[in-house]
Order: structure tokens, then sequence, then C-alpha cells
């Protein structure tokens, strides 16, 4: 993907949540597609205005702020503030999401091909804050591990059927505890060991 089109790409997916990301831009440091990531570093400008269309958004339910949400958010905002950005903040959406780290030096702004937090009056069903932990499993496989690990290794023919295997058994687990509040071991399923598993640190989370 081209330098342009990566930052457009991601430009016309914060218009969709009333973000002109376009105006807030001042230069463009780096591009990159890593895993199920696209994304770009920049300068800021207009800085001010910048954390204010973000306001609107956060208001509107549209984004919502790392660090305002229990435990998970404390987590994913101190990872923020390790790499130098003050706020962190995610679309409100258990598809692909956007996500925005923002400082008056740089920014990063990049599209996560999973979600992991929606929800923002009620509560997820199960877990209550605005964080899906089943959803931190494919939002870890495809999003974070690649830039950890490299694009070939996480490509390599031997480890990513495993990946993906993983994730599928995520994905049906998490469709289980939505549905029923409770995962049904299903003996037909041919991830049901590994969903075992998934399941058994969920829960062990769940009761931190």
């Amino acid at each position: 993907m081209s330098k342009d089109k990566a930052v457009t790409e991601v430009v016309n997916r914060a218009a969709r949540v009333g973000i002109p990301l376009g105006e807030f831009i001042g230069t463009v440091k780096k591009t990159y597609v890593t895993g199920g990531v696209t994304g770009f570093q920049f300068i800021p400008k207009n800085y001010e205005k910048y954390l204010q269309a973000l306001d609107v958004a956060v208001k509107l339910k549209k984004m919502g702020n790392d660090h305002d949400v229990g435990y998970i958010g404390e987590v994913m905002g101190s990872d923020a503030k390790k790499h130098g950005y003050l706020i962190s903040a995610r679309e409100l959406s258990l598809n692909s999401s956007l996500h925005l780290e923002l400082s008056k030096l740089k920014c990063d702004a990049h599209i996560d091909s999973s979600g992991i937090c929606s929800f923002p009056e009620t509560g997820h069903p199960l877990w209550g804050g605005r964080y899906d932990p089943v959803k931190l499993i494919p939002h870890g496989i495809h999003d974070l591990l690649p830039s950890m690990i490299g694009d070939n290794v996480y490509a390599n023919t031997l480890i990513n059927p495993i990946l993906k295997r993983l994730d599928l058994s995520a994905r049906v687990l998490g469709q289980d505890l939505i549905l029923n509040g409770k995962y049904t071991p299903n003996p037909l399923s041919t991830g049901d060991k590994d969903s075992n598993i998934v399941a058994s640190l969920i829960f062990k989370f769940r009761s931190l």
C-alpha cells in the first residue's frame, strides 16, 4: 500500500466518526501496514482543535478514551503513554476500529482489524465494561503480534495456521458467551479444546 493510500484510508475512516483528521496533519513521518493494521505517524498542527474534535466524537459515543474505563483501559492508556502519547482513543466498534494516539509533539492514527471496545452506555452484557476480553484475542493476534515478531514470522506457513485457529476458537467462544452467558463445550467443534483453554483464561481474567 502506498504512503498516500494509507493516509487516505485512515483519514476517511476518521471522517466517519466526525473527525476531520486531514486538518490536523502537519508532517507525515511514517506510514505502515503491519498484520491487520494500516496507519501513519505524524507531527500535528491545530492540536487544540484536534482535541476538541476528538472530545465531540467521545461525547457522541463514537469514540472512547482508553483511560476512562476500568483495568483494561488503564493498561491500554499506560501503553500509549510509554510510547510518548498523552491520549489514546478508540472507535467504539467490535469490527475494525479507528485508534488515535495524541500528543503535542507526535500523533499516531491507524485502523485495527479487530476492535476491542463498544457498549458505551450500559457496558458489555457479560463483562460489564466497555471492553470485550474475547475480542482482545484476535486484536492481539492480528494487530499487535505482527509488529512484535515481524510480518515474515507472522505469515510463516507453520505459525499462521496456529494463530488463525486460536482466533477462530476465540470468535466461537465469544459468540457462545454473548448468546448464552456461558461457554458450552461442543464435541463437534474442531476448535473445542482451544476454546476451553481460552474460556478458562478469560474467566480467570474476569475474576481478578
